[in-house]
């Protein structure tokens, strides 16, 4: 990745404090410049840094010597790996007690190099929405950025500050957690001046233990924030306006009546594409499918109006917005039959926005909803109860054909039979619900499948695709 504004070694240096070896070379270097930064060997290009990054299923430093020899100026590795290292390995090495670390305070050392503006996103669902609507929005006036795809995380967020360039004025970076302290240290590196989360609900229980927990762990946001930034405040959200409240400085959003900056819903169209009011003076209607996906464009608007941008032009960076891929993802398959692909992920809040929309697009076109549900992971010691009530909620939303895969998801369609949908089944491999669902559709009918990211419930989907595309 090639920077804007190259690294001398001073800088490096006083962001990482790393030795150098060997030190007879780096003295007899009088300048010496990276002009990128890498932790990929496959992708490096001469001139960047290299930092050797370990993960659950690779550690850099097995690619050291590949780094080097593609051309990269220096190596950043681990002081106990280097010491173990006989003889030396040839090249240029800044040392470290942890690489990723090193990594980090460069990513922040460089985000201080520029003068702008950064709003930093979390929250249980609808950030990396709402982060790429608000790009859309503040890029009608002025030059932004935002993590590419879903770069969220202690990796992604650096990634994304090392892309910052002087033109850029706004950087909307979208933070992930599924830890305490994790929002709180990417707040650190990026050191942000205006924070919105988006919602608060039932994510990655398994590590947050409920609820409030995850409330708290997102609260590190506004935490940092406190005296000397500002945030933009969910009002319609219970859990983050309790949180809110160690925020000096806010400004409220919501279709709440009391909210500062105000949306009116106004519902959905046939196919599932909701539409509201904003400041009681724009109509919005969105390409988006979801009654929830008003809730994101009304967050991204209230970024847009914080920074005096029109409504007329937030209006047209919203009806503009397509969507993400895997993310409610409106497909047309043969025989006038819709497929939503929402495979991306899934947590028991937004599994239940993609059934009640499943089956408004579903009843409003006349035919039948085939609701294709795989695990919801990392619900921890709630996972049994929150399975539950999903298949609870397919009885009261009368969902025609319920399709599970998954061991957790076997309860959503052995709870929907207790109670009375007959139309109930589970598989335990996904060509047979390819077969099944094909044996059953008729003109006019709706499929959603859904499920965990580590479901690879998109296996589905590609295959209705190749078997019934247009």
């Amino acid at each position: 990745m090639k920077l804007s504004s190259p690294l001398v070694l001073k800088e490096i240096i006083t962001a990482t404090q790393a030795d150098l070896f060997p030190g007879e070379r780096w003295a007899s270097l009088s300048y010496f410049q990276v002009d990128g930064i890498s932790i990929d060997s496959r992708q490096i290009e001469k001139g960047e840094l290299f930092f050797a990054l370990r993960g659950n299923n690779f550690d850099g430093h097995d690619f050291v010597e590949q780094s080097l020899n593609k051309g990269a100026a220096a190596a950043v590795v681990t002081r106990n790996w280097f010491e173990k290292q006989t003889p030396k390995p040839a090249g240029l090495f800044m040392i470290v007690p942890d690489t990723l670390q090193a990594f980090q305070e460069l990513a922040s050392y460089y985000r201080q190099k520029f003068s702008v503006t950064v709003i930093a996103i979390t929250g249980t669902n609808g950030k990396t929405t709402t982060k790429e609507m608000a790009y859309r929005v503040l890029s009608q006036t002025v030059t932004a950025l935002r993590n590419p795809g879903n770069l969220n995380n202690h990796i992604g967020v650096p990634l994304t500050l090392f892309q910052l360039k002087p033109e850029v004025s706004v950087a909307v970076v979208e933070m992930g957690a599924n830890h305490f302290g994790e929002i709180q240290r990417l707040c650190e590196i990026a050191r942000p001046d205006v924070g919105l989360i988006t919602n608060v609900g039932a994510g990655h229980l398994e590590f947050f233990g409920n609820v409030r927990n995850v409330a708290r762990a997102k609260a590190e946001l506004f935490d940092y924030l406190n005296a000397t930034g500002i945030a933009l405040v969910n009002l319609d959200d219970p859990l983050v306006m309790e949180v809110a409240r160690r925020v000096q400085h806010r400004r409220t959003f919501g279709f709440s009546s009391d909210a500062e900056i105000k949306g009116t819903y106004l519902g959905m169209d046939v196919l599932g594409h909701p539409s509201f009011k904003l400041q009681n003076k724009t109509v919005i209607k969105l390409k988006v499918l979801g009654k929830h996906q008003a809730n994101n464009a009304l967050a991204a608007a209230a970024i847009g109006i914080h920074y005096n941008i029109s409504l007329t032009a937030i209006k047209e960076a919203l009806e503009a917005y397509e969507g993400l891929s895997k993310r409610m993802e409106f497909v047309k398959l043969k025989g006038n039959i819709l497929l939503l692909n929402d495979t991306y992920n899934a947590n028991p809040d937004s599994m239940q926005q993609a059934l009640k929309t499943l089956q408004h697009v579903a009843r409003n076109r006349g035919g039948r909803s085939f609701a294709v549900l795989a695990d919801m992971l990392e619900l921890g010691q709630q996972s049994v109860g929150a399975h539950k009530q999903i298949g609870l909620l397919t009885c009261q939303l009368k969902v025609d054909f319920l399709i599970t895969f998954g061991q957790q998801a076997q309860g959503i369609s052995e709870t929907a039979k207790q109670h009375g949908l007959q139309q109930s089944f589970h598989f335990d491999d996904k060509a047979e619900i390819v077969q099944f669902i094909l044996s059953h559709l008729q003109e006019h009918d709706v499929i959603l499948v859904k499920g965990s990211r580590g479901m690879r419930m998109e296996e589905v989907v590609e295959e209705l695709k190749t078997r019934m595309t247009i």
